[in-house]
């Protein structure tokens, strides 16, 4: 088994701050197509648990965008 390829670290990584990036500035069309539209998409957030593409997509269509700056962690 090989881990850490570079192609798919590179690939992964994309995604992940793309996804941060629309996140945090309330993107819904493209968090909406990130996420597998399928009724087996899990969703675990801070104060919810969706089930399902529908419910997250109605809770993102939903969401307030105050507050989704991000945080920022000092040491």
């Amino acid at each position: 088994m090989e881990i850490n390829i570079p192609e798919v670290v590179t690939e992964v990584t994309a995604q992940f701050m793309r996804y941060e990036a629309a996140l945090n500035a309330n993107d819904v069309a493209v968090l909406d197509e990130i996420f597998w539209d399928s009724p087996h998409t899990l969703r675990y957030g801070v104060a919810e648990n969706l089930h399902g593409y529908a419910e997250i997509k109605a809770f993102r269509a939903g969401r307030s965008p105050a507050g989704l700056e991000p945080v920022s962690y000092t040491h």
